[in-house]
């Protein structure tokens, strides 16, 4: 599974740049580059909810599904890259989010 680092702070599913589940979907069909990408199982972190109290088990390697068709690392829709950066600090949704480890076929 790809080693993750996720810098989108305010998600709900974010612990210490890790992801707190065991799988993410990365959405951006057609992308030709990583701005046409995003995270589709970002949440983001309001009111009540903060990811110091949800940090139940944050994880370094996780299962990513992608429908990147167009990314180099895209195999039969799950990412085979050794790992992935997903960015967006501050999105208010998942379309602000991004994967930077996006490289066109």
């Amino acid at each position: 599974m790809p080693l993750l680092r996720c810098d989108v702070d305010n998600c709900v599913h974010n612990g210490q740049n890790c992801c707190e589940l065991g799988q993410i979907a990365v959405k951006g069909r057609s992308a030709q580059n990583a701005s046409e990408t995003c995270c589709s199982t970002f949440c983001e972190c309001t009111g009540s909810m903060s990811n110091a109290c949800i940090d139940i088990n944050p994880q370094a390697e996780v299962q990513i599904k992608c429908s990147a068709q167009n990314c180099t690392h895209n195999e039969n829709f799950y990412c085979n890259a050794r790992d992935i950066n997903v960015c967006g600090c501050g999105a208010s949704s998942a379309e602000y989010t991004s994967c930077s480890s996006f490289h066109m076929r």
